[in-house]
């Protein structure tokens, strides 16, 4: 069994920003397959179904970011799970937007929601999809940048990259993360998107 888990934050007025584009990736996935997220006894939304050849559930934490450990802690008790079955799809200031990036065992890199999930399990060795939204201009700050919605012109881009990581995050459930990230990671480079 396999967990993929998209963060963002609840509620519409969350819903467009910049720090929900893993909500947007998982959202894809269940989309790809006519499913529909459903609210669990636990503090998430989720979808079991069978992606890659492997029973697979797809996760939308309900707490809000900075505690997506809690419910992500929930989920892997409750299946049973150990932190390797896991990837975690999460925005990143550090890559530009249109960029992808797996890693496995790394660090929070100052993403709260991962920090988080790290204290949550009591460990790193878990996978991740690291989605690329730049960082803020000049004299804006981060937290009201990954709280605020893309620019009108970043639209096209933001739905070619949710995209090329649904495929990517299938990639690695037929694949492995070994072979994700030879594919994606190449200098952290744009998604191919064949």
């Amino acid at each position: 069994m396999k967990i993929i888990v998209g963060l963002g934050n609840p509620g519409e007025e969350y819903e467009a920003t910049r720090h929900n584009i893993g909500f947007l990736v998982v959202e894809r996935l269940c989309g790809a397959l006519n499913g529909r997220f459903k609210k669990s006894r636990l503090r998430e939304e989720a979808v079991i179904t069978d992606l890659g050849g492997a029973k697979t559930i797809l996760v939308k934490p309900l707490t809000f970011m900075n505690l997506s450990g809690q419910a992500v802690g929930e989920v892997l008790r409750y299946y049973r799970c150990d932190p390797e079955a896991l990837l975690v799809a999460h925005d990143d200031l550090d890559l530009d937007l249109g960029r992808i990036k797996f890693s496995r065992g790394s660090s929070s890199g100052g993403h709260n929601g991962i920090a988080s999930i790290i204290d949550a399990l009591g460990t790193r060795e878990f996978c991740r999809l690291r989605i690329g939204i730049g960082r803020p201009k000049a004299g804006g700050g981060p937290v009201d940048y990954v709280l605020s919605p893309f620019a009108r012109g970043e639209r096209k881009e933001v739905e070619k990259v949710v995209g090329v990581s649904a495929e990517a995050a299938m990639d690695f459930l037929k694949k492995g993360i070994q072979a994700v990230m030879n594919r994606y990671n190449k200098g952290s480079r744009r998604a191919p998107t064949e």
